[in-house]
């Protein structure tokens, strides 16, 4: 026991025995009383002093009490002393057994002044006091001032045991709401944390955690890591809480998967870290583990990776991701000594699609594509989206280049049946070009174009067919891109001539028609035929601004010569596209330049070929009804070389069918088909225009089997718009089908 709590014990022992002082000195004083010197007076104070202790003893000790116990005592010794030796030796304890106690037990002034009042009162009834009285005086106020210091040291012991008291007060209230915060915080935390045991082994775990790993608390508590979770998460948790155990070092961070039960999709991916949990003095308690679920962050970052490396609207890989599987590809092909190919593909007549349907329906179509081209090839075949309508396929493992041939001739037939979009059928084909890797094409960049090449040469050789790259295809690959500079070039200068040729009547010779021919000559004087740069303007999406030329100025010349050589010329034959015919304003765009010359609609026909027809059918069909209400007439151009389309001529508002020259020239020969085309055309109410005549036994064929018109070199070549307006003055029977 320390120095401190032996004063305070003894001094809490004294006041609780101090009211035992006055009945002691009570029961002395009543027996001096009985013996010595019996008085009322004496019986009278020694009672009151055995009273006030008896108060005391009844629980009144406050220092006011004290106070007046000590002062009674004080004082009655003072009264009853008397000049009898014996009896003064008797008061004479009261004197003492007052400084011996009250300095102790009273407060600030009042235990000082003990010690002199109680010796000041003795020399009053000692007075005139002799010298052993004066000794007993010094006595008395010796003990008192003794007593007076043992007082003092009393309550600064008792002022320190009281700030000790409070500071451990203190520090166990701040103790307890700090571990009550901390169990609060490791409770409600929404960071996954648990605590193990220096045996590894739970101890405690939050709430976060218990739901992170799909077990109740309860389930953790007493078990390692990979006993509660089957041994999947050895290699990492528990590895990690091992190490620490051994080192006392944190462990960590390290990547660790919980897998969701019954459903592996749902797995979480989180960064688990382990410390150790140290006492103080810094031996190792256990291992605190913190485990922060970042599924929603790991899932955003393959989400980004995947965005760099796939084409976000059919899933395929991008150009960056084939790429580097083609520069992979040429690694093991150099190791295995295999061969490696390219394919290019990409759609005709794409933005035709995209312009005039939209880029809804134009996505969709991208979508077909990408799962008609994936189902087609290999599995181990890559294919990708290399942007707009452009896709690439990368062939590993082929042993001769008519593999990839092969391979891309099967891309080529998946889109023999029609898309179906939205409602729509659209006939869609592709271009191909393939390239095999060799001694000059051992990068991927030069594979890939040298497919682009290959695909450009398809292109230029008819479209829906593919191509095998040889060095010869460079050349006019490039003949194509200048070629495809200079006709964007003549469309916005609207350098495209027109030409124009008779269509006459079989039955009395006359021009019922003239037909508008777009001609092109290139800079050095290079004529282009239509079959070239028409699909061309097709693809490159400059159609329809070159086919409101060609119909403007045909309009303007029509209007010219009905106004200067025939007044009655019946028509002017105009050829349009699918992209034109399915445009929302195709009638609006008519109608404009037909009153501009001041040209009846009626006077209009417009003539479209079997495949522009069937390639969007609902749109042509929209654009046909449209125009037909405003009194322009329609005639099939090349009827019979394309898609059947008998079943759809009942549907589409034609007036006009003509006949090939394919069919025509075989006439003198077998005349079986367009004596079918024309019993079909009668069935139907439609004129027919023979197209291709070129002789008077085609003429005199066509005439018996009841033909309406013809066009061809027999009556004309395509003549300029003063040539033809010179024919119209010469009159229709100067031209050669009426020279027999």
């Amino acid at each position: 026991m320390s120095p401190v709590a032996a004063r305070q014990r003894s001094a809490t022992l004294l006041a609780r025995l101090e009211p035992l002082v006055p009945l002691v000195l009570a029961l002395h004083g009543a027996a001096v009383q009985l013996l010595l010197h019996h008085s009322p007076l004496g019986v009278t104070l020694v009672s009151g002093v055995g009273a006030l202790g008896i108060a005391g003893l009844l629980g009144w000790r406050s220092q006011t009490a004290i106070t007046v116990r000590c002062l009674a005592i004080a004082g009655t010794a003072c009264a009853l002393q008397f000049r009898d030796d014996a009896y003064l030796l008797q008061m004479m304890q009261w004197y003492y057994a007052v400084v011996a106690t009250y300095p102790l037990l009273l407060r600030a002034r009042r235990a000082v002044l003990v010690g002199p009042v109680t010796a000041a009162l003795f020399l009053v009834q000692a007075f005139p006091p002799t010298a052993p009285d004066l000794l007993r005086a010094a006595v008395i106020l010796t003990v008192g001032l003794i007593v007076y210091a043992a007082g003092r040291l009393y309550l600064e012991a008792q002022r320190e045991l009281a700030e000790r008291q409070g500071e451990a007060l203190l520090a166990h209230t701040d103790r307890e709401r700090s571990l009550a915060l901390l169990d609060t915080y490791f409770r409600y935390a929404p960071m996954a944390m648990g605590f193990l045991g220096p045996d590894g082994r739970y101890v405690r775990v939050n709430a976060a955690l218990a739901a992170l790993t799909g077990h109740p608390e309860s389930d953790h508590i007493g078990r390692r890591p990979a006993e509660l979770h089957g041994g999947e998460r050895e290699p990492v948790e528990q590895q990690m809480v091992d190490r620490v155990l051994a080192s006392g070092i944190t462990a960590g961070p390290a990547d660790l998967v919980l897998p969701a039960a019954g459903d592996p999709a749902e797995a979480r991916f989180c960064r688990a870290t382990a410390h150790p949990v140290r006492t103080a003095t810094g031996d190792v308690l256990g291992v605190g583990v913190i485990v922060e679920d970042v599924t929603d962050r790991y899932r955003a970052e393959r989400a980004l990776e995947r965005a760099a490396t796939h084409d976000a609207l059919t899933g395929l890989p991008n150009r960056v991701l084939f790429r580097d599987r083609l520069g992979h590809g040429l690694a093991r092909t150099a190791a295995t000594g295999e061969r490696l190919a390219v394919m290019f593909v990409d759609l005709d007549r794409f933005k035709t699609v995209n312009d005039s349907l939209g880029h809804g329906v134009g996505d969709a179509l991208l979508v077909d594509v990408a799962h008609r081209i994936t189902s087609t090839l290999r599995p181990s075949d890559t294919v990708a989206r290399l942007g707009g309508d452009e896709f690439a396929v990368l062939c590993e493992g082929l042993s001769h280049p008519s593999e990839a041939v092969e391979l891309a001739r099967r891309v080529v037939d998946a889109f023999a049946e029609p898309v179906d979009l939205r409602g729509r059928t659209h006939v869609v084909t592709v271009s191909v070009g393939v390239a095999v890797c060799g001694p000059a094409l051992q990068d991927p960049g030069a594979l890939l174009r040298a497919a682009d090449v290959a695909m450009y040469e398809a292109k230029s050789a008819g479209r829906n067919r593919s191509a095998l790259y040889d060095e010869t295809m460079a050349r006019r690959v490039e003949e194509l891109l200048s070629l495809e500079q200079d006709l964007r070039a003549a469309v916005e200068a609207e350098a495209i001539g027109v030409a124009y040729q008779p269509i006459v009547s079989l039955a009395t010779g006359r021009v019922v028609a003239a037909e508008a021919l777009a001609r092109w000559r290139l800079p050095d004087g290079t004529a282009v035929p239509p079959s070239t740069f028409i699909p061309l303007a097709e693809e490159l999406g400059l159609i329809d601004m070159l086919g409101r030329q060609v119909l403007g100025r045909a309009l303007a010349a029509f209007a010219r010569w009905r106004a200067t050589c025939d007044p009655d010329l019946p028509g002017i034959a105009v050829n349009v596209a699918a992209q034109q015919l399915a445009a929302p304003d195709i009638a609006g765009t008519v109608a404009d330049l037909a009153e501009r010359h001041g040209v009846p609609l009626s006077c209009l026909v417009l003539e479209v070929t079997e495949n522009a027809l069937m390639s969007d059918v609902a749109g042509a069909e929209r654009g046909l009804l449209a125009l037909r209400g405003l009194g322009v007439q329609f005639a099939v151009d090349d009827f019979g070389t394309g898609y059947s389309s008998l079943a759809y001529l009942r549907h589409f508002p034609v007036t006009t069918l003509k006949i090939d020259r394919e069919f025509v020239a075989d006439l003198e020969r077998d005349a079986t088909i367009v004596r079918s085309v024309l019993s079909l055309a009668a069935a139907l109410g439609l004129e027919v225009v023979a197209e291709g005549v070129e002789s008077p036994r085609q003429r005199d064929i066509l005439r018996g089997l009841g033909c309406d018109n013809a066009q061809g070199f027999l009556v004309a070549p395509p003549l300029t718009e003063d040539e033809f307006g010179e024919l119209l003055l010469r009159g229709a029977r100067d031209t050669e089908l009426d020279r027999t």
